[in-house]
């Protein structure tokens, strides 16, 4: 009994060590809306309009309203390893992007965070934080769990 139990105290302890620091919190919520969004996965191609949105505490949630097919809705908190991803590439975007102009009402993409929105028109070019900040959240969508399909 008491080996099962230095076992399992050694197996606890391994994977606090192996995490890392706890990710610091967001300053504020991220809302990302990207028209035309591209999930690949069976036969075809599904397109849609997904909104994604991380709490400051790390839950993502997300809404891809399909143009045809079937709605799907996922939910799930953030790996410490996505956290401190996210939290990077989020100050690098800040600290690089400055005061853009508010995105009009044809964008085709919008990211807002606290007082900061951008919005681009579809396929423009896009600075090198905002891309890379993006493709985080892309994973990030990939990885959250669904949990409803509605159709």
């Amino acid at each position: 009994m008491s080996r099962w139990i230095a076992s399992l105290s050694l197996l606890t302890l391994l994977s606090c060590a192996s995490s890392g620091p706890p990710a610091p919190p967001l300053a504020h919520p991220i809302v990302w809306v990207q028209k035309d969004f591209e999930e690949k996965g069976g036969i075809l191609a599904v397109v849609g309009t997904l909104t994604l949105t991380i709490s400051p505490e790390g839950e993502g949630e997300s809404t891809c309203k399909r143009q045809l097919f079937t709605d799907v809705d996922r939910r799930g908190w953030l790996s410490n390893e996505e956290r401190w991803a996210l939290h990077t590439k989020i100050e690098a975007w800040v600290a690089a992007a400055g005061k853009p102009e508010a995105p009009g009402a044809k964008s085709h993409g919008t990211l807002t965070y606290g007082d900061l929105k951008v919005g681009w028109e579809k396929g423009a070019s896009l600075a090198p934080e905002l891309a890379a900040l993006l493709e985080q959240l892309k994973e990030i969508t990939f990885s959250l769990n669904t949990y409803r399909k509605r159709g």
